[in-house]
């Protein structure tokens, strides 16, 4: 039931004009933002909230067609403050039936190599998303973390997908890395695509991508994801020292709220839309 009910949230989101993320106001507790006005908040701090409104624009940026995106022509592309100023593309990419489709790149502006999948947009992703029963996570390689990975259970088709993705993105994420070992991996995912780099991220978390993709040096950014997996999972995202775990969401948005039965993790900052005044300005992802 609770498939439908995302799937269907999704769709209308896609129908309505809310793909995206449109404007992301101020950082609190989640549990203050849910039960009404926020209060107590906590704001972000300006070089936190520039990052967040340049990977949330690259992320939206995922959506232009390939052959738009490899000459950077896209109308974000353009802009005065475009976020691929200094940014070069390594690839674009989709799986066979376009399980997962998205693309790979290095801000020299901001010191990053980003990874951005996109959400919902394909008929296969679609039965991939309504296949939500909980699985045992299965790592891509031994993790060398073992204190809860037998516990840890995982959104099926979610797992299913960065099976898909593993292989289109490994060697070149790896090659990047040794090419800028200072530079910060992003995993930057919308909706579904969310949901798949929460699968890599939990591998990252376990050690099981080898030694150097480490949780140290990688950021989660999740706009718009439903929930990922069972209480081991969210304590192993939560204790595993990630460099930067932010939850981006819309405060009207039923998707990350469900399964009703899986858990979140902890985040950094969680930045949502909220009935008061904007205390930091507005991230825009156009």
């Amino acid at each position: 039931m609770w498939s439908i009910l995302v799937c269907l949230s999704v769709f209308l989101k896609l129908s309505l004009g809310y793909s995206q993320i449109h404007y992301l106001d101020v950082s609190m507790p989640e549990k203050k933002c849910l039960k009404g006005p926020c209060i107590d908040t906590l704001t972000v701090d300006p070089a936190r909230l520039s990052r967040y409104r340049i990977l949330t624009r690259l992320q939206a940026i995922g959506y232009c067609s390939p052959s738009v995106i490899e000459d950077w022509q896209c109308g974000i592309c353009s802009e005065r403050d475009s976020p691929v100023k200094n940014t070069t593309l390594v690839k674009t990419f989709h799986s066979r039936w376009n399980t997962v489709v998205g693309m790979m790149g290095v801000s020299h502006s901001i010191q990053t190599i980003f990874l951005v999948i996109q959400g919902t947009m394909h008929n296969i992703q679609w039965i991939r998303c309504s296949r939500g029963r909980l699985v045992p996570l299965e790592p891509i390689f031994p993790p060398f973390n073992t204190s809860s990975y037998s516990n840890i259970k995982v959104h099926y088709g979610y797992q299913k997908s960065w099976m898909d993705l593993f292989p289109l993105i490994y060697d070149d994420l790896n090659n990047r890395i040794k090419l800028f070992p200072n530079y910060t991996l992003s995993l930057i995912g919308h909706s579904f695509g969310a949901g798949v780099l929460g699968i890599m991220t939990a591998n990252i978390a376990l050690g099981s991508l080898g030694p150097l993709m480490t949780p140290a040096r990688t950021e989660f950014i999740s706009l718009g994801a439903s929930r990922i997996g069972n209480v081991a999972y969210a304590q192993l995202m939560d204790s595993s020292g990630f460099k930067d775990l932010a939850r981006i969401v819309h405060s009207t948005d039923l998707v990350p709220h469900m399964p009703f039965l899986y858990k979140y993790q902890r985040i950094s900052y969680i930045l949502m839309s909220c009935r008061i005044p904007s205390l930091q300005g507005r991230i825009m992802a156009k």
